[in-house]
């Protein structure tokens, strides 16, 4: 009769599907007030079948992994913000007299339409107060994009250290820093491209336009080029992205916390 017993208690215990089992001294203590020592024994050895932290350690994970791809991420974007930027930087645009140095020159690179020695020097002012007065924005940017690309790095590497999963408030640090950095592009943009368009309606680089026009050179004109474009177009997907990282890192820090309780329960016993 004692060994039935064991035996159809150790059935109970592993067809049960709604029952929740904590820790295997706590198990030891409810179940040995209501059932003999043997039956007991039967129930716990039966417990650790179930596993259910292998089950619930794949949440939180999901979660941090999903915040590592959004970090990956706005590495890479603030990688193409600072790339769009330095090729304006990197390009002072001054004009380069070939033409005027005689013979296949003339003929080549201009002829009737090249500057003369006077106009030439006029467009090479232009260009040097043009270049002086565009690139402040481009500077700013540059060191924005750098900046956030080393914190995206940083954040990334202590998701790799498992930093997280030891101190779950880190997520909640991430989360707050993500959301203002997210508000934070908006009026970056905005302003960036207050300063372009400030840039552009300026006497300087209207009399450069109106000297390159005079001699059917088209690529000088004041409005907004493709590199300008991209970066407003990369700032909008930073906000997006450093939005999405931020939720996905309340989600994970609840996901870890709820992992780690059973553990601080079985620590309690």
């Amino acid at each position: 009769n004692e060994a039935q017993q064991i035996q159809e208690c150790g059935k109970a215990v592993r067809g049960s599907s709604q029952l929740q089992w904590p820790a295997r001294r706590e198990t030891k203590a409810i179940v040995g007030m209501m059932m003999n020592e043997k039956c007991a024994a039967e129930m716990i050895k039966a417990a650790p079948t179930r596993t259910p932290n292998r089950v619930n350690m794949r949440t939180p994970f999901t979660r941090i992994a999903g915040t590592w791809i959004c970090q990956v991420i706005e590495f890479f974007l603030n990688m193409l913000i600072i790339i769009c930027a330095g090729v304006p930087y990197s390009n002072t645009g001054r004009y380069r007299d070939i033409a005027n140095l005689g013979g296949i020159y003339y003929y080549y690179y201009g002829g009737a339409q090249a500057f003369t020695a006077q106009e030439a020097a006029q467009v090479q002012q232009l260009d040097d107060r043009f270049y002086q007065l565009k690139i402040p924005p481009y500077i700013f940017t540059m060191a924005a994009g750098g900046a956030l690309m080393a914190y995206a790095l940083a954040v990334l590497a202590l998701g790799v250290f498992r930093v997280p999963f030891r101190r779950p408030p880190v997520l909640l640090v991430e989360s707050v820093l993500d959301g203002l950095i997210s508000l934070g592009y908006v009026p970056a943009v905005a302003f960036y491209f207050i300063k372009l368009k400030e840039i552009y309606n300026n006497q300087i680089c209207k009399d450069r336009e109106a000297m390159y026009k005079s001699k059917g050179l088209q690529a000088s004109e004041c409005t907004f080029s493709g590199t300008d474009v991209a970066e407003g177009l990369f700032g909008v997907m930073g906000t997006l992205v450093f939005c999405l990282s931020a939720v996905l890192a309340v989600k994970a820090f609840r996901a870890v916390r709820k992992m780690r309780q059973p553990r601080e329960v079985d620590d309690n016993f």
